[in-house]
């Protein structure tokens, strides 16, 4: 994983500000924060997926927990060595780099050129081939290639609406070979429901204090999210977070719009059943 400093992390983002704006808050405060105009949020530009990441999860995601995820999905999906495997939305490759030490033929795909390198340089380091590849997940540039794609730690659900959403799973339909399965991992909204925080403030062992103001719109199923990171040299980032959690039944309906047929959920990486206990919803759909 790409080492980088808190002042470093503030240094890259320094350039993303362009206007600002108000936002009221749930808790009926407000907070003034700096976005780039008509750039999404999860846009390279608009900066949550960057340099503070890895500030914040860094911890979390450790070789054993990436190794039990790769071990069950290849376990699930009856991967042997030489299949061929899509890490869509890969991010800085933790997953694609443990899938190729496995034996597997991997191709990472991601918008973001910050982790794509990040991704390139894990994969140097360990000495391993990966093909990465930067393109959106709308568009998937194969096709009837993979014997599986996988989709893991939360990253659908960024888009605007669910047609665009849909448009991934359709994508993930068309570069599979028949008889492939597609694998994804997302937070469990029901579990998300019954232990919703609607703030939160947390001091990382790196000194940076992270705050969040949380509403969840019953109507569409959005989380919305304002973020704030507060450095140690005093700085602070704000970041507006958008994400779409679907529930169990939109999932199974969105995979077979795309002709992908729903198999199992489980609710971890060790193959408990999914329930509303459950604190992830991972998914497992075959192409026909």
């Amino acid at each position: 994983m790409r080492s980088l400093s808190i002042h470093s992390a503030s240094a890259e983002l320094a350039s993303l500000t362009k206007r600002r704006v108000v936002y009221i808050l749930p808790s009926g405060g407000h907070t003034i924060m700096t976005v780039k105009k008509s750039v999404p949020w999860y846009s390279e530009r608009a900066g949550f997926f960057g340099p503070l990441y890895f500030v914040e999860y860094a911890r979390a995601l450790t070789p054993q927990r990436t190794r039990r995820e790769v071990r069950f999905v290849i376990r699930t999906l009856g991967l042997r060595p030489g299949a061929r495997i899509l890490d869509l939305a890969c991010g800085h490759g933790r997953h694609s780099v443990a899938f190729a030490r496995e034996g597997l033929d991997v191709t990472g795909q991601d918008l973001n050129r910050f982790f794509l390198e990040s991704a390139k340089e894990a994969a140097r380091t360990e000495g391993v081939s990966v093909h990465f590849v930067r393109s959106d997940m709308r568009r998937i540039p194969f096709r009837s290639r993979f014997n599986a794609v996988v989709n893991l730690f939360t990253a659908f659900g960024y888009l605007g609406s669910d047609v665009e959403d849909a448009k991934v799973i359709q994508q993930v339909a068309k570069s599979l070979k028949p008889g492939g399965r597609f694998l994804i991992d997302t937070q469990n909204r029901e579990w998300l429901m019954r232990h919703y925080r609607r703030s939160r403030n947390e001091r990382l062992p790196s000194g940076v204090v992270v705050t969040s103001e949380r509403r969840f719109d019953f109507e569409t199923g959005r989380n919305q999210e304002i973020r704030t990171y507060r450095l140690s040299n005093g700085r602070k980032k704000v970041f507006k977070l958008d994400m779409r959690f679907y529930a169990l039944n939109e999932v199974i309906r969105m995979l077979a719009d795309a002709g992908l047929s729903y198999e199992r959920a489980y609710g971890d990486f060790n193959g408990r059943p999914y329930s509303m206990d459950s604190r992830r919803m991972i998914v497992v759909a075959r192409k026909p």
